[in-house]
């Protein structure tokens, strides 16, 4: 008898417990934030990427982004990604830049693997130092499969570090052929190149010296002129020895005549 009271027991206690699960466990998923490095410096452009993990089956979707204080989103950097809208059978795919928002309306759609979603720069604003978290704002209640039962998920934010901006002591520089030459960081490891410039007209970069100098090429024409003249003058004389000796025949010719 004290067997079969166990038993109703333990049915009754693992009925509870299935009663006791939410409807938001209808499924699970997992939102993703990307950035495309994590040491950032004033001025620089963040690119990030929203994706959404394996979910069992998902008919709609909303959510936002959250943009820190000291970073601004970068106008026109939203898009979509491609083919999104077929791949997740939506009546509808947006991101609104303005708000931040981006909605799937009516989907159905059921992935193994992460599936991206859309991606957007936003630009570290001049004087911002230390780390930055980009994140998703998202209501539940906005994530939910066909029968309209909330899916359970996980936000992973993208945190940045913000360093403070090198002012760079930039090394001499270094001639990289005709292209330009280049300059090294003494206090990073930033490089920079720079197209050759020649203020001065002396036939060198001002830079890096590349190039002929004036004189050089001053010499060569110098040295044309030379060889031409010298190659005038041994005709000029070859020319002349000629003639004498013409004459010095013609002279012997008429004192044997005589």
């Amino acid at each position: 008898m004290y067997r079969h009271i166990t038993k109703y027991l333990i049915a009754l206690w693992i009925l509870a417990l299935l009663l006791a699960v939410p409807a938001s466990a209808a499924g699970t998923t997992e939102f993703i934030i990307q950035t495309d490095r994590e040491t950032y410096q004033p001025g620089d452009v963040i690119t990030c990427t929203v994706s959404i993990g394996a979910v069992e089956q998902l008919y709609g979707l909303k959510l936002k982004v959250n943009i820190p204080r000291g970073m601004s989103l970068v106008e026109g950097s939203g898009m979509v990604s491609e083919n999104l809208q077929s791949t997740l059978q939506a009546a509808k795919v947006e991101f609104v830049e303005s708000t931040g928002v981006f909605i799937v309306g009516a989907c159905n759609y059921s992935g193994t693997d992460s599936l991206l979603l859309f991606r957007f720069q936003c630009k570290v604003d001049e004087g911002t130092i230390g780390t930055r978290e980009i994140f998703l704002e998202i209501d539940p209640e906005n994530v939910f499969d066909l029968q309209y039962d909330n899916l359970a998920f996980t936000v992973s934010g993208g945190t940045v570090e913000i360093e403070k901006q090198c002012l760079h002591d930039w090394s001499d520089a270094t001639a990289d052929g005709e292209d330009g030459h280049w300059y090294d960081c003494r206090l990073c490891d930033m490089s920079r190149i720079d197209a050759h410039s020649d203020e001065d007209s002396d036939g060198c970069c001002d830079a890096c010296g590349y190039g002929t100098p004036m004189e050089e090429k001053s010499h060569g024409w110098l040295i044309l002129v030379v060889i031409v003249v010298a190659v005038a003058a041994l005709a000029a004389a070859a020319g002349g020895f000629i003639l004498w000796r013409r004459k010095q025949k013609k002279k012997k010719t008429k004192e044997v005549a005589v």
